[in-house]
């Protein structure tokens, strides 16, 4: 995130001083934590050119249905699929124990 910032103040301070940007616009050196990995993220600029920058994204997890199968209930509850709400499809619902 530091990166990203340090590339917009750079944009800005050329821009500034009336020269061109020119910034790398790659992903292949951009370093990302576990977890995630980098995407080229368009930027609004004052003058072109107006390069994306490298700027790193959490993975997306391929995520399938739940079932009840495999989670575990106390004695006396049961298993039922809980519809949840969620921000990004798909949303599937979560296993959670009920008492019987």
């Amino acid at each position: 995130m530091f990166k990203f910032y340090g590339i917009v103040l750079a944009c800005l301070v050329a821009v500034a001083l009336g020269g061109p940007v020119d910034v790398p616009h790659s992903c292949d050196k951009h370093k990302c934590p576990a977890g995630e990995h980098c995407e080229l993220t368009p930027v609004q600029c004052i003058r072109e050119p107006c390069y994306p920058v490298p700027t790193c994204h959490a993975d997306q997890l391929i995520d399938e249905p739940h079932t009840c199968d495999k989670h575990q209930c106390p004695e006396g509850k049961h298993c039922e699929l809980t519809p949840i709400q969620c921000i990004r499809a798909p949303c599937y619902p979560v296993p959670n124990c009920y008492d019987d």
